[in-house]
Parts: structure tokens; C-alpha cells; sequence
């Protein structure tokens, strides 16, 4: 499944190798018939700030919009119609010298208007005609008096209209298989006795030609094609679609998937709606694989849309295992209000279906779904009737998916005691390995590592998202490894080495292929900037990430980024409103969603801004004094009573792990009022639980940090 996705990376490699001996230009023509998958690597090439450097010349149609339009990197030139001296080259070379009348080259350079194709295909019109043969140039302007075709399809039509009624079905057979064909298929599909003979002559009448380094048959043009394949009528085309849909099936029977997006095309193009629906299925099964989510999004609802044209309630295995790659796709694209549009109409007739992977599956992804748009009790129910259906079916892989989910959900509705955390991840974790999907892996590995940091364990966090990243690499498999990135950022974060989680962002949205990891990256992005003082950057990241949040229904993440404006209100010297900003984040996410751990963190990061004011520090500028003073006359004398309460409360939670580091940071937040407040041994009692904890997760600027505290209460 992910030899697509090697294929564009060895790409990448031999251009930046190329790259180092000598300059590259790209020629790309026809740019319009590029497929998603060709067309996702040629936008990375333009927009990837790593990519190598390299000219990339592209030609394209009216009409095609390519999606990096407008990039910095490109320059659009429309290229003008041939000039009449250039246009005349071609008649010229067309018609032959010998027979090359001013007159004719005239009539062509009239008629063509400066395009090529067009000059070419009434040169051919003529000689075809016999004109090119006129004894003299009245005869010949004579014959140049009958109308000509009025466009370059009609010209193609009238050459096409003039063949032997055999070789035109051997043409029309083929226009049938594509604008490219093989022979050996060809042969089957019309049983014609002399096709190599038939071939060579269509030849040389400039209809096709053989690419040798492929051993196909090309048409010339794509409108020489589409004019054979219009002129036969819609039974004709149905039948040799059949034909040439069963010999590929034939041919490739050991290796379906890599002849799937072919054989759903011709499929779908007769009356057989269950072939059609089943490789439409494949072959979004295949683009997910590689994550060309748009094309995989595409393929999967026609195969829908299709199965349904005829029952819009129809939910068999077929399509709830359309369904189920489809709500896969759409959270890979962070869409929670389309996967729950998608699954939640179908629940009771998906419930009809009985115990089957995809209703666990379907159920599961209904469930994070439901999360990510914090109905975390709905969700957690959800997830546990997907688990027991999983038991029930005896299945360990399906078993993975609920399982995640609900050590998820942990996070916002119970929390999970240590030991049974432990077990529960080693055994989701050697349940997905066993079966090598990527997918659940990644996604099993990835909720592990979010707990861990959750629970404030950096040092066991960090060894799962190093596992992923060996994952990740060992199979080449870019989700994986934009995940471990992410998940190293925030671990960095919560180890106060900003730098660092600034530096991992930045490569998780340079590698990632899914929106999904790019809007992980970015809040890791964001946030980085933020605690380095680049205020501006930071809250614009942030602003970024949480609107395409909200237009996705994705209130986890948009809720994620109160806290952290919230902070960047403070750091702008806007004292009151940014206090009021992080109490009501706090209970907001209290008590209207019930996710106490996030309220925990809130409360942190306002103890925290009171224990600053407490010990001053770096002097604020006298506008920031001057516009926070009522404010400052108010709180400082209450500062040490506010600050400490927040942290008795935090630390209450059972979310946070006593060997973790959001334990430690609480320890030194309170070491920090002590230290202020006169209760110098307080002070260093907490430092040194804080110390304790700081060392076995070996976050050395903790460590600093906390040494330089404590030695400033000895002294």
C-alpha cells in the first residue's frame, strides 16, 4: 500500500541528488490530466521550503486551475497564439515543400488563428483532399474553396469518418481503453485478424503512434481519442467496456488493488453496479493507503452514491465497509461534523448488521468524532459498545481500535489508574504491531504517547513517540512519522525546551501528508512561538489553527487554543483581561464540557502569572503600569492566597501522575509562593519533591531551573 508514497520519496531524493551536479527543469504538458496523487507531490515541490531547487515549466488548458496558484515560487504566463510566420513553418513542413503553394499556406495560416494542432489537422485535411497534388496554384485554390471543418474536432471527426469501417472499430476499440493501450488487449477485445497491420497504417496516418519505452500505443492527441470514442454509440461503448474491464480483472487476478482505479472506470461504465462498486471501494481503499485523501474521499463516496442509486437506505457489508474507509479519510482530515453527518443517520441500521468489524470500526470512529467535538460522555459510551462487540466477535485487531478510543477518552471522562494504563497500552500496542496496519498503529502509539503527557511522564512519553518514529522509518510511512513529531514537540513543550518543540513542528507541517497532523503541528508551532516571546507569531499560528478548527467542528482543538490567547493577552501587559480570559477558558471547559484536566491547566498557567506579579522580576514598562494599575493595587495583595489555592486545586487531580512532570511543575509553582511569602523551608521542601520527580524524568531545564530557585532561598 505504500509503494506509491516510496515511489514519490525516492522522487524527492534523486532530485535533490540530481540537483547537486547541475540545474533541473521540470516539462510537464497537459497538466489538466495529472492525477491527485501526481498533483499532491508537484505541489509540495513548489511549496516545501526543503524542496530541492529545480525550474518546474508546466502547460495547461483554460478551465484547469492547478491548487498551488498564486504560490510565491510560481509565475503564470499565457502563452499567445503562434505568430503567421510560425504558423506557416508548420504548413510548410506539413505540406511538404514541393507542394507548399503560397496560396495554401495562406488558407492554413488564415484558418489555424495561431494554433498548432489546428494547422497541423488542415494540412492533413487538404492532403487528404488531394489539394496538395493541384497541377497549379488556380486549381488548388479552387479545391481550398470547399468549406473546411470548423474546429480542430470536427477536422479529427472528418479523418476519422474517412477510414475503412474495420480499422475505424479497431480505433474506436481502443479510444474505448484510453488514450494509451496495449496491443495484446487490444487483440482481445476485437479479435481483429491483422491489427499489428491495422496499427502500423493508423501510424502512418498520423492517428497513433508507439512509445517504445513502454511497448503502448498513444493517440496523437487526446481529441483524436475523445472523437473516436464519441462517434459510437452508448450500447457499443458499454459492451467493449465489459469486454475490456474482464480481460484486465483476468489478467491482474493476483494483483486487483494495482488495476483498481482501471477497472472501476470501466465498471462503472456498464450496467455491472456491483463490479463498479466494488473496485470504486478498492480503489479508495488504495489512495487512503498512500494518503491521497481527496482521491480516496472521491472514490469512496461514488462507491456509495452508486450502491445507493437505486435504495438510499442500502447498508450492507459492502457499503458499510465503504462507509467505514470513508469516515477514516474524513478524520484523517479532521471533519468531525461530516463523519458524525456520515455515521450517525446510519447507527440503527448499522446496529441491524450485527457484530462485524466495520460497525466496530464505524462505531469507533463515530466515537472520536464525538470527542473532538467535546461530547466526551456520548463518546465514551459510544466506544465501549464498539469494545463489546469487538469481544464478542473474538477479533484482537478490531479489538485495537475501541480500545484506543477509550484509553482516550480516559483523558476527559475517567481517569485510568497507572498500572492499569500500563497494561492496557502494552496490550493495545502488541495487538496493532501483530497485524502491521499502519493506521491503528499509528493511531494506538499516538494516544499512548498523549496520555503520557498528559499524565506529565516526559521520559516514558518520549520512548513511545521514539518507538513510533522507528516505525514510522522502518516502513516509510510519513503519518507515522508527522505524528512522532508532533507528539516530541509537545513532550518538548512540557519540558520548557521551546527551541526544540519549535524545531519539531516545523517538521511535522513540513513532512505531514494528512490536515489532520499539518493542524497538530501547527498548534505545536504556535504555542513554541508563544513561550519564546514571539508573541505576533504565535497567536497568528494559533488564530490559524483554531478557525480551521471551528469550521471543522473540531471544538477540542479550537478549545485548546483558549488558554494559550489567553496568555498571550498577558504577555501584551493586558493584566485584567487576560485573567478574566484564562477563568473563563477554566470554566468553560469545567463545565460545559466536564474536561477537568484541561481546567487543571488553566488554573496552573493563572497561578503562575500571579506568582510573576508576586516576584516582579523584569519591571513592566510604565504604560503597562500605568493602564494595570487599579489592577495590580487590587491582586498583588491577594496574589500568594489566589496562586496557591489554583495549585491545591490542580494538584488535586487525578489526571496528573505524582511521579509526572505537571506534579513537579505544581511542586515548584508552590515552592515559588512559599519562597515569596517568607516560608523559605516550605519553600525548599517543594523544590526538592519537584528536584525528585524532575531528575527521574531526566528534564535537565527543570533542573536548572529548579536549582536556581532553590539556591536562591539558601542564600
Amino acid at each position: 500500500m505504500l509503494i506509491g508514497l516510496r515511489t514519490r520519496s525516492l522522487l524527492l531524493d534523486l532530485l535533490r541528488e540530481r540537483r547537486k551536479h547541475s540545474p533541473i527543469v521540470v516539462l510537464l504538458e497537459d497538466l489538466h490530466w495529472i492525477d491527485h496523487a501526481s498533483e499532491e507531490l508537484l505541489g509540495r515541490l513548489i511549496a516545501d521550503a526543503d524542496a530541492p531547487p529545480l525550474l518546474i515549466i508546466n502547460t495547461y488548458r483554460v478551465g484547469y486551475e492547478p491548487s498551488w496558484l498564486g504560490h510565491a515560487n510560481t509565475v503564470v504566463h499565457r502563452l499567445a497564439p503562434l505568430t503567421e510566420d510560425d504558423t506557416a513553418k508548420i504548413a510548410t513542413m506539413r505540406l511538404g515543400p514541393a507542394h507548399a503553394e503560397a496560396a495554401l499556406v495562406r488558407l492554413i495560416v488564415d484558418k489555424a488563428e495561431g494554433n498548432p494542432l489546428f494547422a497541423e489537422e488542415i494540412a492533413n485535411f487538404l492532403i487528404e483532399q488531394g489539394m496538395e497534388q493541384a497541377s497549379d496554384t488556380a486549381t488548388a485554390l479552387r479545391l481550398a474553396m470547399a468549406p473546411l471543418p470548423a474546429s480542430v474536432q470536427s477536422l479529427l471527426m472528418a479523418r476519422v469518418d474517412r477510414l475503412a469501417a474495420a480499422d475505424r472499430a479497431v480505433l474506436q476499440a481502443a479510444s474505448v481503453i484510453g488514450r494509451r493501450f496495449r496491443a495484446d488487449i487490444l487483440t482481445k477485445v476485437t479479435d481483429a485478424p491483422c491489427l499489428d497491420e491495422q496499427l502500423s497504417a493508423m501510424a502512418t496516418l498520423d492517428l497513433i503512434h508507439l512509445d517504445r519505452k513502454s511497448d503502448e500505443f498513444v493517440f496523437k492527441h487526446a481529441l483524436v481519442c475523445d472523437a473516436l470514442y464519441s462517434g459510437l454509440l452508448s450500447a457499443q461503448r458499454a459492451a467493449l467496456h465489459l469486454r475490456i474491464a474482464r480481460e484486465i480483472e483476468q489478467r491482474n487476478a493476483e494483483r486487483l488493488i494495482e488495476v483498481a482505479e482501471t477497472l472501476a472506470y470501466h465498471f462503472s461504465r456498464t450496467d455491472q453496479t456491483e463490479k463498479s462498486v466494488e473496485y470504486l471501494a478498492l480503489s479508495g481503499r488504495k489512495s487512503f493507503g498512500v494518503y491521497s485523501l481527496d482521491e480516496a474521499e472521491h472514490f469512496l463516496k461514488s462507491a456509495i452514491t452508486l450502491a445507493r442509486a437505486h435504495d438510499r437506505t442500502r447498508l450492507d457489508v459492502r457499503v458499510a465497509t465503504a462507509m467505514m474507509e470513508l469516515a477514516k479519510v474524513l478524520y484523517l482530515q479532521s471533519r468531525s461534523l461530516e463523519t458524525s453527518a456520515l455515521i450517525e443517520p446510519e447507527l440503527p441500521r448499522l446496529k441491524m448488521l450485527g457484530d462485524l468489524e466495520q460497525v466496530v470500526i464505524l462505531l469507533d470512529l463515530h466515537a472520536i468524532s464525538l470527542f473532538t467535538q467535546c461530547r466526551f460522555q456520548e463518546g465514551r459510551r459510544i466506544e465501549e459498545q464498539a469494545f463489546a462487540m469487538a469481544e464478542r466477535l473474538g477479533d484482537k485487531r478490531t479489538q485495537t481500535y475501541p480500545r484506543a478510543g477509550i484509553m482516550m477518552s480516559s483523558l476527559m471522562t475517567e481517569p485510568k489508574p497507572a498500572a492499569d494504563f500500563d497494561r492496557l497500552a502494552k496490550q493495545a500496542y502488541e495487538n496493532a504491531i501483530l497485524h502491521g496496519d499502519a493506521y491503528i498503529v499509528g493511531r494506538t502509539v499516538m494516544t499512548i504517547v498523549w496520555l503520557h503527557i498528559n499524565f506529565g511522564l516526559l521520559l516514558e512519553g518520549r520512548e513511545w513517540a521514539n518507538r513510533l518514529m522507528s516505525f514510522g522509518q522502518e516502513h516509510q510511512d510519513p503519518r507515522a512519522l508527522g505524528m512522532a513529531l508532533w507528539l516530541l514537540g509537545w513532550l518538548a513543550i512540557m519540558g520548557q525546551d521551546y527551541e526544540a518543540g519549535l524545531a519539531y513542528g516545523e517538521e511535522c507541517l513540513r513532512i505531514s501528508l494528512t490536515p489532520l497532523d499539518r493542524q497538530m503541528g501547527e498548534t505545536v508551532v504556535g504555542n513554541s512561538k508563544l513561550l519564546l516571546g514571539r508573541v505576533a507569531e504565535g497567536v497568528e499560528t494559533i488564530l490559524r489553527h483554531r478557525q480551521q478548527a471551528q469550521i471543522n467542528g473540531w471544538r477540542l482543538s479550537a478549545l485548546s487554543g483558549e488558554v494559550a490567547l489567553a496568555i498571550s493577552t498577558l504577555m501584551r501587559g493586558e493584566f485584567a483581561k487576560g485573567v478574566r480570559s484564562l477563568e473563563s477558558a477554566i470554566e468553560r471547559a469545567e463545565r460545559e464540557f466536564g474536561y477537568r484536566s484541561y481546567a487543571a491547566w488553566g488554573r496552573i498557567y493563572l497561578a503562575e502569572f500571579y506568582i510573576a506579579l508576586l516576584r516582579g522580576g523584569e519591571k513592566p514598562s510604565p504604560r503597562v503600569l500605568l493602564n494595570n494599575l487599579v489592577f495590580l493595587l487590587r491582586t498583588k495583595p491577594v496574589a500568594a492566597k489566589k496562586a496557591e489555592a489554583l495549585l491545591g486545586n490542580a494538584m488535586a487531580e487525578p489526571w496528573f501522575s505524582e511521579r509526572g512532570m505537571i506534579r513537579a511543575r505544581i511542586e515548584f509553582n508552590l515552592g515559588e509562593v512559599c519562597a515569596t511569602t517568607g516560608r523559605a523551608a516550605l519553600a525548599r521542601t517543594h523544590f526538592e519533591a519537584a528536584r525528585a520527580i524532575a531528575s527521574a524524568q531526566q528534564a535537565s531545564n527543570w533542573l536548572a531551573k529548579i536549582d536556581a530557585a532553590a539556591a536562591a532561598v539558601r542564600d
